[in-house]
């Protein structure tokens, strides 16, 4: 590798180191030292980059006054999709001089006398994967939309502040049927998905999934909205056939409407006249010409009842 920020940081060394690569870099600021991979930077440019517009070119005499991000047409994801695309089916089936044959032909005869060693899901979900923090709870773990639930899981739930346990996660887009966790920096164990379908399935299963759950068939949604129609269209016969239809309004019917719900309009003159709130079921009820704390029978004489011991009967 080259000396760029991104290939000596620790992070870099870190991740080789965890699969087993070593790292060999090149003095910097001599790129003849490194002839094959400076080659393929050129092969890319006239083979696949000149294709679309938007490049910045080799150097700022070819670009000329060229304005690359007025020109850019291709984002991101879609530029990735098609390096992939030129580098597996373009670069790699295109005969190269030095070798005498294509790089696949190149590699297949190497990798007969020399397996490469495969990595496995774990290897990379450590090495590549996101590292993320969940809370843990009574599902166990989720990790856009899917659960994870497993013995180390539980035993962290009915073990010390279970309920408020905040553990590591290492996620691999690659392979979303299994996580790494770990708490509180102690060593990463293996959780499967609680939900069998997405065992050995990547992220865009789940994307997928997710979009395919939102779509609606164009045939059910019509049949659905016939229904709809039709219900309608038989509770408007039977209302009419029963009367239960309302007749349009007259003007002297819209007059006796409106005064209707103007009695029930909330005003600050008619909050202003109604005085300070009063709860419903208040302690004390005042009654004319009653002391306060005096008992309603007390004032029998006042509201016209007539006072005596037989009162109840």
């Amino acid at each position: 590798m080259d000396r760029g920020g991104s290939y000596i940081s620790e992070e870099a060394y870190h991740i080789l180191a965890s699969l087993g690569i070593t790292n060999l870099g090149a003095p910097a600021g001599k790129p003849w030292l490194r002839p094959f991979i400076e080659r393929v930077f050129g092969t890319m440019h006239k083979t696949f980059l000149q294709r679309f517009s938007g490049r910045n070119f080799s150097n700022v005499v070819e670009r000329g006054g060229n304005d690359p991000a007025a020109r850019a047409t291709l984002t991101l994801e879609e530029f990735l999709s098609w390096l992939v695309r030129w580098t597996v089916d373009g670069y790699h089936n295109r005969r190269q001089e030095g070798l005498g044959m294509t790089p696949l032909q190149a590699w297949k005869n190497a990798t007969e006398d020399a397996p490469v060693r495969e990595l496995s899901s774990r290897e990379m979900r450590l090495a590549f994967g996101t590292r993320v923090t969940r809370k843990l709870g009574r599902h166990g773990l989720t990790i856009n939309r899917v659960n994870y639930q497993g013995k180390c899981l539980e035993n962290l739930w009915f073990g010390p502040n279970g309920d408020n346990k905040m553990l590591e996660v290492c996620y691999w887009h690659g392979d979303i049927g299994t996580i790494d966790v770990r708490s509180d920096a102690g060593e990463w164990e293996t959780v499967t998905a609680a939900d069998e379908r997405w065992i050995g399935k990547t992220e865009m299963d789940v994307r997928e999934w997710l979009v395919s759950r939102r779509e609606t068939d164009p045939e059910a949604e019509a049949t659905r909205l016939e229904l709809v129609y039709e219900m309608d269209q038989r509770s408007r016969t039977l209302k009419a056939m029963n009367g239960l239809l309302a007749r349009p309004r007259d003007f002297d019917g819209v007059d006796k409407a409106e005064a209707y719900f103007a009695q029930h309009t909330d005003t600050a003159e008619r909050r202003h006249l109604a005085g300070p709130h009063r709860g419903l079921l208040a302690d004390e009820v005042e009654v004319p010409g009653q002391e306060t704390g005096a008992s309603p029978l007390d004032a029998a004489d006042t509201v016209g009842l007539p006072a005596d011991d037989n009162l109840l009967e």
